[in-house]
């Protein structure tokens, strides 16, 4: 029983070495071992064709890219060009103003002027006004009015300054003072004036002499 068993085995074993010699012949190439040799082989035309429409896609972006950016430059070409003429229009605006207000600025103290006004009430009581008065046809931005309180001989012995705001064309504005001792007076100058309506800058420090237009300026002055 022993001897047919390992016949049995050993006639096995020689069909398995026959099965494994033809699969190993040169002849004998197996379907899957075909597709994998076929797979290969479309491998650079795959990569060929993902370079290419990579290639495509890149251009198409570029493109897309610059006429997307020509439009914005242009957008800003146009923006900045309608900015320069509107400035060079108000520029021209600006230097009529100029001519036209000339003569109203040369001339302010014809339309603008201070002074002090003193009541007594019933009660005996003194007050003490500073009067800006404005004549002309356009506001002032801003009237500054030093008021100089005088001692006994007329000299000032002490000073201050009042900002008056927003005077109106044909407006009286009156801001009240401290009260002045019974012997003292009161007295007012206008140091300085501001009226953007009609480009006007007065200022006692300011040097005018020798200037056709010494009271115009300009916004930003």
């Amino acid at each position: 029983m022993a001897d047919v068993k390992n016949d049995s085995h050993t006639i096995h074993d020689s069909e398995r070495e026959k099965d494994l010699y033809k699969l190993n012949s040169p002849g004998n190439d197996l379907p899957f071992i075909e597709a994998d040799d076929a797979f290969s082989r479309k491998k650079p035309i795959n990569l060929f064709i993902t370079i290419f429409l990579s290639f495509v896609a890149l251009v198409f972006a570029v493109v897309i890219s610059r006429h997307y950016f020509q439009k914005i430059n242009e957008k800003e070409r146009l923006k900045w060009e309608n900015g320069r003429l509107n400035k060079e229009k108000l520029e021209q605006e600006k230097s009529k103003q100029h001519d036209l207000f000339q003569p109203l600025r040369n001339n302010w103290t014809e339309y603008i002027s201070s002074r002090v006004s003193t009541v007594i009430s019933k009660g005996k009581q003194r007050e003490t006004f500073i009067i800006v008065e404005n004549k002309g046809p356009k506001p002032l931005d801003k009237v500054v009015v030093g008021v100089f309180y005088l001692n006994w001989n007329g000299e000032a012995s002490n000073v201050e300054n009042v900002d008056i705001e927003n005077v109106k064309p044909s407006e009286i504005r009156k801001i009240k003072v401290a009260n002045p001792h019974k012997e003292n007076g009161v007295t007012c100058i206008i140091k300085a004036i501001r009226a953007s309506s009609f480009s006007f800058c007065f200022n006692t420090e300011t040097e005018t002499a020798g200037k056709s237009d010494p009271y115009y300026c300009t916004d930003n002055q």
